[in-house]
C-alpha cells in the first residue's frame, strides 16, 4: 500500500488513505526506530563532544555559538510551518507540492540573508569579526532546511519514519567524521561549521533519493493558501509556547545573574527532560493522525492510545527524577550543582506538563484546528508569566515553583478546550493522564523514603525498584492492565509485526 500511495504521490495526489492497521504498525514500528535511532544519536553527541573538545578549543565553540545566536531562532522557524501544513493536508496534489517546495526554498534562503546581515551586529555584540564569516557559511544549513522540507513532509504522508530515523543517524555520522578530519587537518572552528553543513546537506540528499520526487514549475498561488495560512498560525503558535518555556529562565538570568540562572536552567533541563526522549512520539503522531483526521472514531482510539503510551513514559521518567534528584545531580553533574537539587523537584510538576503539553498540538494539528492551537498557546503564556511573576518575590525557588503551578494549570485549560467538539473525550483523556501520574507518585514516594548511600549501585537498583512499583501501580488501577497490555503489543509488534489489534 505504502508504494503505492508514493506512485499516487508523484503523479499528483493521495487520494487512497491506509487504513487503521497500517497507520497503527507503521506508527509503532517508527515508535521503536524512533527510540533506537534516539540512543544512536545521543551516542553521536557525546561522541562529538569527547572527541572535538580533545582536538578543538573552547574559544572555537565560543565562537560557533556566536555566529549561531540569529541562526538558533531561525532555525526553529525555518519550514514555515509548510511541512506540518503538507502532512496534515487530506489530498495534495503534485503542483500544490511543488508551489510549496518552492516557497520553503525561498524563505530559506531569506532566513539565510538576514542571518548574514545580523552578522555585523554580532560583531558589535561580541567585538569578534570572524562571526561574520561563520554566520554567512552556518545560513547554509536553513538553505537546505529549505529545500528539503517538502520532501521530508512527502515521507511523512507515506509513513516511511523508519527511513527519516535512519537518514537522521547516517546524515549526524557523516558530519561528524567531517569534522573530526578537518579538526585533525587544522581546521579549527571550521570543523564545527562543516559538520552542521555536512549533515544537513547529506539529509537532503538522502530525502531526495528516497522519494523519487522532483520539483516542477509552481502551480496557482491560489491553491496553497489554506496551507499557508495553517503555517502563519503553526509558528507563532510555537514561538509562543518556546517563550512560555523560556520566560522563567529569562527572569532569572536578569533579576539573579550567571550563577542561579546556571543552576535553573540546569535544573530545568533535568526536570524537562523527558521531551528529548518522547521525540519519536512527537514527530511520528500528529503525521499519523493526520491520516485518520475524517475517522473520527479511529482518530479518537489512536490519540487516546498515543496518550497513553506518552503518559507512561513521561510521567515514569518526571517521577523517578524528582525522587531520585539528589542522587542524579551528584552522580550525573557534580557536587558544584547541589543548588539545583530543590529546583529539580521543584521543577517537577513542569515536567509533567512538558509531558502531557503536546497531547494539545497532538489533537488540533491533525483536525486543521490552528486558531484554537494559537489562542491555547497564548493562554499558556499568559498563564506563566502571571505565575512566576507571582512567584519572583520568593526568589529563584518561587520563580520554579510559580512556573510549575502554572504550567499545570495551563495544561489542564489546554485539553479542555482542545478536546471541545472533537470525538475524544475529556473524561477518557483525563483516566489516561490521571493513572500514570498517581502511578509516578507513588513509586516515587516509596523510593524519596529509602535511604542509600549516593553511589552508582544504589542508584541503579532503586530505579530497578521505581521501575517495578510504577508498573504495578499502574497496572492496577482501572483499566491499567489493558494499556500495559497494549504496550506489551506495540513493542513486539515493533521487532515482529504481527496482524493482531491494539
Amino acid at each position: 500500500m505504502t508504494h503505492k500511495l508514493m506512485n499516487q504521490a508523484t503523479r499528483g495526489h493521495t487520494d487512497q488513505e491506509p487504513d487503521y492497521r497500517h497507520v497503527r504498525d507503521a506508527s509503532v514500528r517508527g515508535a521503536g526506530a524512533g527510540a533506537l535511532a534516539l540512543v544512536a544519536k545521543t551516542l553521536l553527541r557525546l561522541g562529538s563532544i569527547v572527541l572535538l573538545a580533545r582536538l578543538l578549543t573552547p574559544a572555537d565553540f565560543g565562537l560557533i555559538a556566536m555566529a549561531g545566536t540569529v541562526l538558533s531562532l531561525f532555525v526553529f522557524v525555518a519550514d514555515l510551518g509548510l511541512h506540518m501544513a503538507s502532512v496534515q493536508r487530506r489530498q495534495l496534489s503534485a503542483d500544490e507540492l511543488s508551489t510549496l517546495f518552492w516557497i520553503n526554498v525561498v524563505g530559506g534562503v531569506l532566513l539565510a540573508s538576514l542571518t548574514v546581515a545580523s552578522a555585523p551586529l554580532l560583531v558589535l555584540i561580541f567585538d569578534e569579526p570572524r562571526v561574520i564569516g561563520a554566520a554567512a557559511a552556518l545560513s547554509l544549513t536553513l538553505v537546505a532546511i529549505g529545500v528539503g522540507t517538502q520532501h521530508e513532509a512527502v515521507l511523512r504522508r507515506r509513513l516511511s519514519y523508519s527511513f527519516l530515523h535512519v537518514s537522521g543517524i547516517i546524515s549526524q555520522t557523516l558530519g561528524l567524521g567531517v569534522a573530526l578530519v578537518s579538526a585533525l587537518a587544522g581546521a579549527s572552528y571550521w570543523a564545527l561549521i562543516l559538520q552542521q553543513i555536512v549533515a544537513h546537506v547529506s539529509r537532503v540528499t538522502l530525502l531526495w533519493a528516497k522519494t523519487h520526487w522532483r520539483p516542477r514549475r509552481p502551480g496557482p498561488f491560489v491553491d496553497v493558501l489554506p496551507m499557508l495560512r495553517y503555517g502563519s498560525r503553526l509558528v507563532p503558535a510555537h514561538l509562543l509556547a518556546h517563550t512560555a518555556r523560556s520566560f522563567g529562565e529569562v527572569l532569572v538570568g536578569v533579576s539573579a545573574g550567571a550563577a542561579e540562572l546556571g543552576q535553573f536552567r540546569r535544573a530545568h533541563g533535568m526536570a524537562t527532560l523527558v521531551e528529548e526522549a518522547r521525540l519519536p512520539l512527537k514527530t511520528i503522531v500528529p503525521a499519523s493522525l493526520s491520516r485518520l483526521q475524517d475517522r473520527g472514531r479511529e482518530f479518537a482510539r489512536f490519540y487516546l492510545h498515543a496518550i497513553s503510551a506518552s503518559s507512561f513514559a513521561g510521567c515514569a521518567f518526571v517521577g523517578w527524577m524528582a525522587a531520585e534528584a539528589p542522587a542524579a545531580v551528584i552522580i550525573v553533574l557534580g557536587d558544584q550543582w547541589l543548588a539545583a537539587i530543590p529546583l529539580i523537584r521543584w521543577l517537577a510538576p513542569a515536567g509533567l506538563a512538558v509531558a502531557l503539553g503536546t497531547a494539545t498540538e497532538w489533537l488540533l494539528m491533525p483536525l486543521g484546528h490552528m486558531k484554537r492551537l494559537l489562542a491555547l498557546r497564548a493562554v499558556r503564556l499568559g498563564v506563566i508569566v502571571v505565575g512566576v511573576l507571582f512567584g519572583w518575590r520568593w526568589g529563584v525557588i518561587g520563580v520554579a515553583v510559580g512556573y510549575s503551578g502554572a504550567a499545570c494549570i495551563s495544561v489542564g485549560l489546554e485539553l479542555f478546550g482542545a478536546t471541545a467538539g472533537t470525538t475524544v473525550e475529556m473524561r477518557r483523556l483525563t483516566v489516561a493522564i490521571v493513572r500514570p501520574i498517581l502511578a509516578a507518585v507513588g513509586a516515587g514516594y516509596l523510593v524519596y523514603n529509602i535511604q542509600t548511600p549516593v553511589s552508582i549501585v544504589p542508584f541503579l537498583l532503586e530505579l530497578l525498584c521505581y521501575v517495578a512499583v510504577f508498573a504495578t501501580i499502574h497496572t492496577i488501577l482501572p483499566g491499567g492492565w489493558t494499556v500495559t497490555r497494549s504496550l506489551f503489543r506495540a513493542v513486539r509488534r515493533t521487532v515482529r509485526p504481527r496482524p493482531d489489534t491494539l
